[in-house]
């Protein structure tokens, strides 16, 4: 069985996700329906498609993915399109270094974690 080689866009999101990983624990990324998740904790706060990575957003987080103009990730199934609404594009500026990525991943974490807990 060949195995398969690391994505070079998730290699990079996870290193600029380094810093971030480093004061809260790992980070990991996991292959799924043909793109990406991004995990802290066995929980998703990022997902990866199409060469473009979607941070969890919230009430409380959304009005800042607002500011920045960000994009709810959609996608086609057989019943047509899908939004996922609590997934917004990442800002540009946040590919461009781990200083500009840590506070919006982060937001994302403590989202996902804000979510899990009013379900659970």
């Amino acid at each position: 069985m060949a195995t398969r080689r690391p994505d070079p866009f998730v290699e990079h999101l996870l290193e600029l996700m380094g810093p971030l990983a480093a004061r809260i624990g790992a980070i990991s990324a996991r292959r799924m329906f043909g793109g990406h998740g991004l995990f802290y904790d066995g929980l998703m706060f990022a997902l990866v498609s199409d060469g473009q990575c979607y941070l969890k957003a919230d009430d409380k987080t959304l009005p800042r993915f607002e500011a920045e103009a960000s994009h709810t990730f959609r996608y086609q199934s057989s019943r047509g399109e899908v939004a996922l609404r609590h997934y917004l594009s990442l800002p540009p500026e946040c590919l461009e270094s781990p200083g500009a990525m840590t506070p919006w991943a982060q937001m994302a974490v403590e989202a996902a974690l804000r979510l899990a807990n009013q379900k659970g």
